[in-house]
């Protein structure tokens, strides 16, 4: 079975600042990592330029550990960018779902009150929380409204007026619970 999501919920901003920005470091370690190798295979072939008629002349393991160095530090400074891009958008993601929790805990609790928590940031989901929690408080304002007009019962026979009117109460809370809207 395959997860097909029909929506994805990305920060076009964010992500692009960060796609950017790891792109820049990443040229910027490239030019950087082409212009040392430039530098030290120079010096390379400058130390072993005079001794290519000795047998001790064997450049190789030099180039070879040069090489070793520089993907090393590509590689360490390409994790250390990857891991603060990973907590600025870990932290940022955090704060979207700690105010989605925090809304979603009030209408579990149904703690319609005025007075909802502002989002940090004004994120599509965000706004979309926070309309989807004044839907469910116009929902459950209406549905109490409608459990109030219902009279008492108790023991007693309903006249065929109240009859209705219970029923077409009820019809309208069961349209209520069920709603989406």
């Amino acid at each position: 079975m395959y997860e097909r999501r029909q929506q994805y919920y990305t920060d076009q901003v964010l992500q692009g600042y960060l796609l950017i920005g790891l792109v820049v470091v990443q040229l910027v370690l490239v030019l950087a990592m082409l212009l040392v190798l430039y530098w030290q295979l120079n010096q390379t072939i400058e130390n072993h330029f005079y001794r290519i008629h000795t047998t001790s002349s064997d450049a190789w393991p030099e180039l070879f550990q040069l090489m070793g160095w520089v993907f090393a530090v590509f590689l360490l400074v390409d994790l250390v960018v990857l891991a603060v891009a990973h907590g600025v958008w870990g932290r940022y993601l955090n704060s979207i779902v700690r105010y989605f929790s925090r809304v979603l805990d009030r209408i579990i609790a149904l703690d319609f009150t005025e007075g909802a928590e502002a989002a940090g940031q004004r994120h599509r989901v965000a706004v979309l929380v926070e309309q989807w929690f004044a839907k469910e408080q116009a929902r459950y304002q209406r549905i109490r409204i409608l459990l109030a007009r219902l009279p008492e019962l108790d023991a007693r026979e309903l006249a065929p007026e109240e009859l209705e009117t219970v029923q077409t109460n009820l019809a309208e809370y069961r349209r209520l619970l069920h709603s989406t809207d």
